[in-house]
């Protein structure tokens, strides 16, 4: 369920960059690693697992990291550009929207069934609040 991709986690040839037009999105606060890695994916790289530590990721109390606001934000801006990149009808863009929705509100499949009740439950609350008044 993770789309945790570090930037340090793969070495790739130039070639699928400069071939495919793929960069950092600048306009991006952070997660412009995870929306590079996502465009490459797509190419369908060869990938190659290596077993050994080869960097440490190291987080402080100031680093951007430790601002959850600003990272859920730029997480969100980073999937709707994926999003954009997609048929409404394909799996990847229901994944993404998927994560996104639960990014956001906090909403997944196995939940949303029960905040669809919940919300009809109130709207129809509030009906019958109002036909009370005329009874």
């Amino acid at each position: 369920r993770e789309l945790t991709i570090p930037v340090h986690s793969y070495l790739f040839r130039t070639n699928i960059f400069v071939d495919n037009d793929i960069y950092f999105n600048e306009n991006l606060p952070n997660h412009e690693d995870w929306e590079c890695w996502m465009n490459v994916f797509k190419t369908k790289p060869c990938i190659v697992k290596i077993d050994v530590k080869l960097a440490t990721y190291r987080i402080r109390s100031n680093s951007m990291c430790s601002d959850l606001n600003l990272m859920k934000k730029g997480y969100l801006n980073a999937i709707e550009i994926q999003k954009n990149t997609f048929n409404r009808r394909s799996i990847e863009w229901q994944l993404l929207n998927e994560r996104f929705n639960y990014i956001k509100y906090g909403i997944n499949e196995s939940n949303k069934i029960k905040l669809i009740l919940k919300s009809f439950i109130i709207k129809v609350k509030k009906i019958l609040r109002r036909v009370k008044k005329y009874l």
